[in-house]
C-alpha cells in the first residue's frame, strides 16, 4: 500500500482557503436569491439546465449527471419543485420507464426573471466581488480554475467522488 503524502503547507492554505471562499460564495448567494426571489440557488441550478435544453426537458438522469447531484438528492429536490410548479415530470413515451422533467411555464416564468440584463444573480455575484484580484491576476486565477475543472473532468471525477 503507498503511504498517503499529506499536503504541503502552502497546499493546506490553498486548498483551505478555496473550500471557504466556495462555501462562503454559495451561501450568500443562495441566502440572496432566496430572499429576493424565493428559488434557492438549486432551484436556479435546475432552471438554467432544464431552460438550456431542447423543448425544456431533459431525461432525470440527464439532469442529475449535468449537476452532479446523487439520484436521491435530484428526486428529493425536483418533488419540492413539482409543488411550487416550478417544473413536472412526464414519463419517457420511447421506452415506458424513464421520466422526463420539464420545465412548467411558472418555471420559464421565475428563470425568465433571473435572465434579465442584469439579474439578481448578476447584481450579488457583482456585490460579492467575485473579483478582488488586479486584472493580471484574477487571469491567473480563471485559467488555473478552468485548468482544474477540466483535470477533474479528465479524470472522470464526479462530484461525489470530490467529497
Amino acid at each position: 500500500m503507498d503511504a498517503v503524502r499529506w499536503l504541503n503547507e502552502d497546499e493546506n492554505r490553498a486548498w483551505r482557503g478555496y473550500a471557504e471562499m466556495s462555501a462562503r460564495l454559495s451561501a450568500y448567494l443562495n441566502r440572496s436569491l432566496t430572499r429576493e426571489t424565493g428559488l434557492s440557488l438549486s432551484d436556479y441550478e435546475v432552471l438554467v439546465h432544464l431552460s438550456e435544453s431542447p423543448h425544456d426537458r431533459l431525461r432525470a438522469y440527464e439532469l442529475g449527471a449535468s449537476l452532479q447531484w446523487e439520484k436521491s438528492r435530484l428526486s428529493h429536490h425536483l418533488t419540492r419543485m413539482e409543488r411550487r410548479g416550478l417544473v413536472s415530470r412526464q414519463m419517457c413515451e420511447s421506452d415506458g420507464r424513464g421520466l422526463f422533467i420539464v420545465l412548467t411555464p411558472e418555471g420559464r416564468k421565475a428563470g425568465d426573471a433571473l435572465d434579465q440584463p442584469m439579474s439578481i444573480y448578476e447584481v450579488h455575484l457583482g456585490s460579492w466581488r467575485l473579483n478582488p484580484l488586479e486584472d493580471n491576476r484574477s487571469l491567473t486565477y480563471l485559467e488555473l480554475a478552468d485548468e482544474l475543472a477540466a483535470y477533474a473532468r479528465d479524470m472522470g471525477f464526479t462530484h461525489i467522488e470530490l467529497m
